[in-house]
């Protein structure tokens, strides 16, 4: 009879241990079929990104690409030609001539530089806001937005307890904001410099 109990309980065991196998295989392929889906989600999303970047991005980026080659040969055509006109009037001795051409030469440099600079201001936002209106298209992202000049406000930046610094200089820009599922969120370049104690 002892050894019928011994016999039955080793049976049971084999049953239990084989029972933990079937489980514990069932668990590794719903783990790998849930990999499998997160790398085909991964795949669709780099294509759909793909498409997105060759209808909407990259014309913008040939465009601005475009402006920013015509801003540079307008400064070195500019360039050359006042190095030209100051070579020559300084050749001929005509100094008086220098007086009336190199303010009209120095207006255009700052009318440039100044080109360059809404150039600047431009670009970056328009690459980014393309970005932002792609990914409010995605299901767990909505209400992106994206300022260039503002920053997240301080006393915010102090409550969420990361960073530990005295007042000082505090500096930001390019803020993002919006939710992602049910999470609000708020992020940008921030520049914080701490007075040193010595």
């Amino acid at each position: 009879m002892a050894e019928s109990e011994n016999i039955y309980e080793a049976y049971q065991r084999e049953q239990e241990a084989e029972a933990r196998r079937v489980q514990e295989q069932e668990l590794q392929r719903k783990r790998v079929a849930a990999e499998q889906a997160r790398e085909e989600a991964r795949i669709r999303r780099e294509a759909e990104l793909r498409i997105f970047y060759n209808s909407h991005i990259r014309p913008e980026l040939l465009r601005t690409e475009r402006a920013r080659r015509n801003l540079l040969l307008r400064v070195g055509i500019s360039l050359a030609v006042i190095t030209l006109l100051v070579s020559i009037i300084w050749f001929f001795d005509v100094r008086f001539l220098l007086i009336v051409l190199l303010p009209i030469g120095l207006g255009y440099l700052i009318y440039l530089g100044y080109r360059f600079e809404q150039f600047r201001q431009r670009f970056k936002p328009a690459i980014v806001q393309l970005l932002l209106d792609f990914l409010n298209q995605q299901p767990n992202f909505q209400s992106l937005q994206y300022d260039p000049k503002r920053n997240i406000d301080r006393k915010i930046f102090a409550r969420s307890g990361l960073f530990f610094t005295r007042r000082a200089l505090f500096e930001g820009e390019d803020h993002i904001e919006g939710q992602i599922g049910e999470m609000p969120f708020q992020l940008c370049e921030i520049y914080v410099k701490e007075e040193s104690r010595a």
